[in-house]
């Protein structure tokens, strides 16, 4: 097995939201290993919560999960701050890409995904120019 190339630490924090903790380590491990600082949650309700005392520079979520689903979060999400938000989800259909989009996120992966998909994604949205997008 081939050794990931490690990045220098920066101060860029991405939330990974998932109730599938295989999934998330899996995220977490890729985005540590390029030096981003990574808060893993298992529901959007912690997630949503820490945004009072966090400002992430991304929220990379899920959508199929139990309690509030990860549209209700992005709604919620968006009401408190305009953090990008990466949708990660396993609905490839179209009208669940729009939902998504109108509740405010910024972006729409389908599962599975090679795990460069979400890196290169997530570095448009990490920028050093980047102002704070809480309201």
């Amino acid at each position: 097995m081939m050794a990931m190339a490690q990045f220098p630490t920066n101060n860029y924090l991405i939330y990974v939201v998932d109730d599938d903790k295989a999934i998330a380590r899996l995220l977490s491990i890729n985005l540590e290993a390029r030096g981003y600082q990574v808060k893993e949650f298992g529901s959007g309700l912690q997630a949503v919560s820490s945004l009072e005392t966090d400002d992430p520079h991304l929220v990379i979520l899920d959508i199929m999960m139990p309690g509030p689903n990860g549209l209700e979060i992005t709604r919620r999400i968006r009401q408190i701050s305009q953090v990008p938000i990466l949708i990660l989800s396993v609905l490839d259909e179209t009208a669940s890409k729009l939902t998504a989009l109108d509740l405010g996120a910024d972006d729409y992966l389908t599962k599975p995904f090679p795990h460069r998909g979400v890196v290169g994604q997530d570095a448009g949205y990490s920028t050093p120019n980047r102002s704070s997008y809480k309201r």
